[in-house]
């Protein structure tokens, strides 16, 4: 009885969390937009938007998903997954397609850690010098250096084209973890050809693909480690061979693992995988899942200073502490030209300049900049008001998610039409659609959170085969809203949680 009321309380606490972040979001894109002058821009402006218009794109929108929906279940076990082989070999050509011809090349942190990778590849470990050097401020990268290093030796060239491919790879690995859990999930499986449809017409996740910093994989293995948990604690019954479980929960806790190691703020979505997980052990009575979330606890939480410790036993070199956390929180309470809480260089100098790469004495100048900057924001509400209304709403209505910005670097003259995709009249094309098309998402959601929710306070469940599994992509959601408050801003930080909100539009959709 217990364990019962303890999930109920789990999903209508998720359920109202979601849902009213959802509404916010449905609401604010149906009134305003995000624009930049060109893809080249770093800064953007708020414009007031025509919700008729946005309206009706929505409307063409689902009708057209509704007739492709309706051809694929004509025959629906063979059509949907010609639909899936179709995307993921789209993903794969067209993404690697578009990595050549666009002639983007790392630029900024992403080309640090990996001329650093290329180095530790040929043994050369210069760059983790203690100071002046890129690791000796940002020693987390080593995780991602690791993962790209191991890349560099297997496939026995430095080119960052071959990153690219991965990239390519990645998203196709997307596509179907995104297809396969929605096909878990839920009963009906034609929410898993919207899930299809949605994932394919989301163009910044295929136009990160030049983007070799590790966004990608992270997205995609973490979907990977949930569609396989998923796929051991709801479909038992299709296990009938003694090592389909174990390799299912190693396959899982190892792609959590990779997708931390790429990213470290994949630990915001291995949380949530945990905390679900445990309240489905309670309601289930499976202690051993224990094992499970203590392992992706440990391998998780331990990968980047194992990463660390292993350069410095290869090096022979001790690493430098490097910048604390508080100083990138700091930041993304500041304004700057970029928008509010965006990158402006405070965490660089706090840490560089004024500490001179003493994370001590950087984090007790941090705390100070921080208690003067809450002041602040305590001695103005309105201020503090719109501060974090403008720094929320920058990110998550930018729904081309940076995805200009961060592959706008190119190492020769493109072509003219690809360059018009950066600052013509193509640009304006495909900022207008993703603008709408954000839209079109976070609406869908809305609905399908909050039906859910009334659903459930009538005793009406319609998720009873998962019960709170049903919300672990929505779990992660809410957990990355409140990341994106507190830390350093960045649309590109908010594409995960998007990507994590296909499955709910589709359901919606099919609502």
């Amino acid at each position: 009885m217990f364990a019962k009321i303890l999930e109920t309380i789990a999903k209508r606490l998720v359920e109202v969390l979601g849902g009213l972040l959802f509404v916010v979001l449905a609401i604010a894109s149906l009134i305003k937009s995000v624009v930049r002058v060109d893809g080249y821009a770093e800064s953007y402006t708020f414009v007031w938007d025509n919700p008729i218009f946005n309206l009706l794109v929505a409307a063409i929108l689902a009708a057209l998903f509704i007739l492709i929906a309706k051809w694929v279940g004509k025959d629906l076990i063979k059509r949907r997954k010609i639909l899936l082989i179709i995307e993921m070999s789209l993903a794969v050509v067209g993404g690697i397609g578009f990595a050549a011809v666009s002639k983007c090349f790392p630029t900024a942190d992403q080309a640090s850690v990996y001329y650093g990778a290329k180095h530790f590849a040929a043994n050369w470990f210069a760059d983790l010098a203690e100071t002046g050097s890129y690791f000796s401020v940002y020693p987390h990268q080593m995780a991602l250096a690791l993962a790209q290093e191991i890349v560099i030796r297997i496939a026995h060239t430095e080119s960052y084209h071959v990153l690219q491919g991965i990239n390519a790879l990645c998203n196709a690995l997307t596509i179907w973890a995104l297809y396969d859990i929605s096909d878990t999930l839920f009963e009906d499986k034609k929410i898993s050809v919207y899930t299809l449809l949605f994932t394919i017409f989301t163009l910044p996740l295929f136009w990160y693909t030049p983007f070799v910093y590790g966004d990608l994989a992270s997205i995609a293995f973490s979907l990977l480690g949930v569609a396989l948990l998923l796929k051991v604690l709801l479909k038992e019954t299709a296990l009938t061979k003694p090592w389909q479980k174990p390799s299912l929960y190693a396959g899982s806790a190892l792609s959590l693992l990779l997708a931390t190691l790429v990213r470290s703020n994949t630990l915001i979505f291995v949380i949530a995988v945990a905390l679900c997980t445990f309240v489905y052990l309670i309601v289930n009575k499976k202690p051993f899942l224990l094992i499970y979330i203590g392992v992706i606890a440990i391998l998780c939480g331990g990968i980047n200073k194992g990463a660390i410790k292993f350069y410095e036993w290869r090096s022979g070199n001790e690493v430098n502490d490097g910048m604390p956390s508080i100083c990138h929180m700091v930041m993304g309470l500041q304004e700057g030209p970029m928008g509010n809480g965006y990158y402006n260089g405070y965490n660089f100098d706090t840490y560089v300049n004024r500490a001179n790469y003493d994370q001590a004495l950087a984090k007790e100048l941090a705390h100070a900049d921080l208690d003067a900057r809450l002041s602040e924001f305590k001695a103005d509400p309105t201020y503090t008001a719109v501060f974090f209304r403008d720094k929320f709403f920058g990110q998550w209505l930018s729904t081309d998610f940076d995805c200009y910005h961060f592959t706008c670097g190119k190492y020769y003259d493109r072509w003219p039409v690809i360059e018009s995709l950066f600052s013509g009249s193509l640009y304006k094309v495909t900022s207008f659609y993703m603008d709408k098309y954000g839209f079109f998402v976070y609406a869908l959601t809305a609905f399908a959170v909050i039906s859910s929710l009334v659903r459930g306070f009538r005793k009406k469940e319609s998720e009873e085969k998962s019960g709170i599994l049903h919300y672990i992509l929505l779990t992660a959601i809410i957990g990355g809203a409140v990341f994106s408050i507190i830390w350093e801003g960045a649309g590109r930080y908010v594409l995960p949680y998007f990507i994590f909100a296909i499955p709910y539009a589709a359901c919606g959709l099919k609502k």
